[in-house]
């Protein structure tokens, strides 16, 4: 198996939704994963995000190895969901995970393609967070299966 820690196995940590462009992300204990659509109540999902119309992603992961760096290179706050991913995993290194399939719940997804941050992000967060982030701290997923995905639920990949 592709554990980033011997003892815990990969899950789901987080999951986060904003309803359209520029708002806050909210904490959600569960969410539905809707196939080729992204989390219901998204703003992804109700095709109002920021890149939709040229490069959106149904949904969004980081990883707890990814977050880890970022505290490191950002002093401002980036808690709660202010990297503006969808869902945050632990338990596996980010290129373990390029180009697999990933049960999360009940839903199955496929890792697409990294997903860099953009500058609308420091606006939003403040100066210095995409650099944070950097060009690898996120990946677009496709909802393959959809299903309800819960904080703590494991992660398989397939």
């Amino acid at each position: 198996m592709f554990w980033f820690s011997k003892s815990t196995p990969p899950q789901l940590t987080a999951i986060y939704i904003s309803p359209s462009k520029g708002e806050d992300m909210q904490v959600l204990q569960h969410a539905t994963a809707i196939k080729q659509r992204g989390l219901q109540g998204d703003r992804y999902w109700a095709d109002k995000g920021q890149w939709i119309k040229t490069d959106g992603c149904q949904l969004t992961l980081i990883t707890s190895f990814e977050l880890a760096r970022v505290q490191k290179r950002f002093s401002g706050s980036w808690s709660d969901g202010l990297h503006r991913r969808n869902l945050e995993l632990s338990g596996l290194k980010p290129k373990q995970i390029m180009k697999r399939h990933l049960r999360i719940g009940e839903a199955l997804c496929f890792v697409s393609k990294p997903r860099p941050p953009c500058l609308y992000i420091d606006k939003l967060i403040g100066n210095g967070m995409a650099k944070a982030l950097g060009k690898d701290a996120g990946y677009c997923l496709e909802v393959v299966e959809g299903g309800v995905m819960r904080v703590g639920d494991p992660v398989t990949v397939i």
